[in-house]
């Protein structure tokens, strides 16, 4: 081999040796599918050896790719710190911030927090998405994650919000044609949409303490599907809300019956704490969360 590899040589064929194929890749790199193949085309030039076997099913990688593996993911990692340094390197709050919310939470209480934050940081925007219960920070699928467990990668930083505190309601077209419940024995005769995992795990033992053993319906949804159910009066009606801010189409049931939520966690990669937007977005998160979720707790939802 004469000539010399680059940076973009091997993140071409990381992403193609991660991905499984040239369009994944490409989806990956926000590139095109051709400009993909390209590149490995000339990098196994360079190299003299073939890096993917194509074949009917896809690419294959070599022997020789497969060894290559382990040293172009951490060549891969550096570049992604290099990136977030850099990133971190910004002084204006301005910029786009990604957040990630785990299903389970709804977005609710999250936008609830954030009142006021356009005002004071006019030059943020702030990308929400709903995910899984955890994003992978090292390789940026998000700037900031929530999740229901403290933070275990290296270099990720957490900060406990808090929990919050669920009770159960029903649409009051739902309750005009199934009947009020009384008592939680009386709950036996409703189906509840099924939560979360870390959610149900949490609350269910809190239930049938209770003396509330819930029968479920064939949906497993987020927070934020099983209010729009409720609010459709679609049957599914009767579940746990964990926010006290529903319409008045929304009745709360049997007030002694509630539940505590885990843990929520507000984590970010350390190396971009001094990213000033990001940064921006962790503080005004730290201060007015907490609160937010302590009203479900402190009320009578």
């Amino acid at each position: 081999m004469t000539e010399q590899l680059n940076w973009h040589d091997l993140e071409f064929f990381h992403a193609v040796l991660e991905h499984g194929s040239l369009s994944a890749a490409a989806r990956k790199l926000h590139i095109s599918q051709p400009t993909v193949s390209r590149h490995i085309e000339a990098l196994e030039r360079k190299l003299g050896r073939e890096l993917f076997v194509r074949a009917s099913g896809g690419l294959q990688p070599s022997e020789l790719a497969l060894r290559l593996r382990d040293a172009a993911a951490e060549m891969n990692e550096g570049m992604f710190t290099i990136r977030r340094l850099l990133d971190g390197a910004q002084s204006a709050p301005q910029g786009v911030v990604t957040l990630s919310i785990p299903f389970g939470i709804g977005n609710i209480i999250v936008v609830k927090a954030l009142e006021g934050f356009h005002e004071r940081f006019p030059d943020i925007s702030i990308d929400l998405k709903l995910g899984p219960s955890q994003t992978n920070l090292g390789r940026r699928e998000a700037d900031i994650d929530l999740r229901w467990q403290e933070a275990s990668e290296p270099d990720v930083i957490s900060r406990a919000l808090g929990s919050f505190e669920t009770g159960l309601f029903a649409s009051q077209s739902y309750l005009r044609k199934h009947g009020v419940p009384q008592s939680a024995k009386e709950l036996e005769k409703h189906g509840f949409p099924w939560l979360d995992e870390a959610i149900m795990e949490r609350f269910l033992p809190q239930l049938e303490q209770l003396g509330v053993r819930p029968r479920h319906y064939p949906f497993r949804c987020s927070s934020n599907f099983m209010v729009m159910m409720q609010l459709a009066s679609h049957g599914l009606t009767l579940g746990f809300s964990p926010f006290g801010y529903l319409p008045a189409t929304m009745t709360r049931l049997l007030p002694a019956v509630r539940a505590v939520s885990p843990p929520l966690w507000l984590t970010m990669h350390s190396a971009l704490r001094r990213n000033a937007p990001i940064r921006a977005v962790w503080d005004w998160l730290v201060e007015h969360m907490p609160p937010v979720m302590r009203m479900t707790r402190e009320s009578n939802l």
